[in-house]
């Protein structure tokens, strides 16, 4: 991981992660068969390891189908799930169950959906997994996102994940690893005058993207066609202040407008593209942000200087979700 240093904008890119408790399954719908228990463990991992506030998992559905038949074992939602990393739960399958595919969605109200969304214990799912589960919010008004961290309080933030095609034995430990269906960009204004200073006009260009976003990421991602604006905010004297949105993942337009940041202090308006912040990555290539991806965190900090000057100095962090292997069980 390398840090570069210069004169425009720090941005920090990040895995998003979650807060998640021990708890345990029993499926109220269907027997619990005691052949064949396994262990789930739903993870993630990040850079930082820091989260802010509401961005643990309140609920969690969990989905078990067979991988041969498509039928689903299982589809139980779990309520309260509360803090705590990670979450592991208890299920029991009959003896024999061969291999089977794991999906696990996280706060699916934020997202407006319901049980009528996911399918019913015991049916069959035909084709590709993604005809039932891949689902595609139709949020063209934005009812849903983007959102500021103050309007996630009640819902949270949609989170997914899936392991596919896995030998299932008594015993078996698997590992789920859960992402973040949503972009996070957070601003920070660092004061270093001697007087509170507020920062006004706050608008990122070209990130906000209309239609809806899968639940599962596949394929090729939207581009980014509005803007979004954030309340004015004023960091104390010597010190600072922070603000935080969610948006859809999209990719920067390939016609007309880029990505940019505006923003007005003192007076004096300010508009900085996202293609004049590049920085090195470990093979010595330059890269652009060019993409808000599912997961990533996007920090960006504004430095207020003493002598009335504005620096947007940036860095940023090469970030990697980090690979759990799954072992067979035999």
């Amino acid at each position: 991981m390398k840090k570069r240093k210069n004169i425009l904008l720090m941005v920090v890119v990040t895995l998003l992660m979650t807060a998640l408790v021990t708890s345990c399954i029993k499926d109220e719908g269907q027997p619990i068969f005691n052949d064949t228990n396994i262990t789930l463990t739903f993870d993630a991992r990040s850079e930082s390891g820091v989260f802010d506030e509401n961005e643990n998992v309140r609920s969690l559905r969990i989905l078990i189908v067979d991988t041969q038949t498509g039928k689903v074992d299982i589809n139980q939602k779990i309520d309260n799930i509360g803090d705590g990393y990670p979450i592991t739960l208890q299920v029991g399958l009959p003896e024999g169950s061969g291999r089977k595919n794991f999906y696990a969605v996280a706060n699916e109200t934020s997202l407006g959906l319901s049980a009528k969304d996911f399918p019913n214990p015991e049916e069959t799912l035909s084709g590709e997994w993604q005809t039932k589960l891949n689902k595609s919010v139709d949020d063209v008004d934005n009812k849903y996102f983007p959102k500021t961290a103050e309007n996630i309080r009640e819902q949270g933030l949609p989170i997914t994940g899936f392991k596919e095609n896995v030998l299932i034995s008594n015993g078996a430990h698997i590992i789920i690893p859960i992402i973040f269906t949503v972009s996070k960009i957070k601003l920070t204004v660092v004061n270093s005058r001697s007087t509170e200073v507020t920062v006004k006009d706050i608008q990122f260009n070209q990130v906000k993207h209309q239609g809806g976003t899968l639940l599962f990421q596949s394929g090729e991602i939207p581009e980014g066609r509005s803007s979004i604006s954030l309340s004015n905010i004023t960091a104390p004297a010597n010190g600072e202040e922070t603000a935080i949105f969610y948006t859809y993942e999209n990719k920067e337009p390939s016609q007309g407008e880029g990505y940019s940041v505006s923003l007005t202090v003192g007076g004096e308006s300010r508009n900085i593209s996202f293609d004049d912040i590049s920085f090195i990555e470990e093979n010595g290539s330059p890269k652009q942000i060019t993409s808000l991806t599912r997961g990533q965190q996007l920090n960006i900090k504004v430095r207020l200087l003493e002598n009335a000057t504005v620096s947007f100095s940036y860095e940023v962090l090469d970030w990697n979700k980090e690979t759990i292997e799954l072992p067979e069980y035999n």
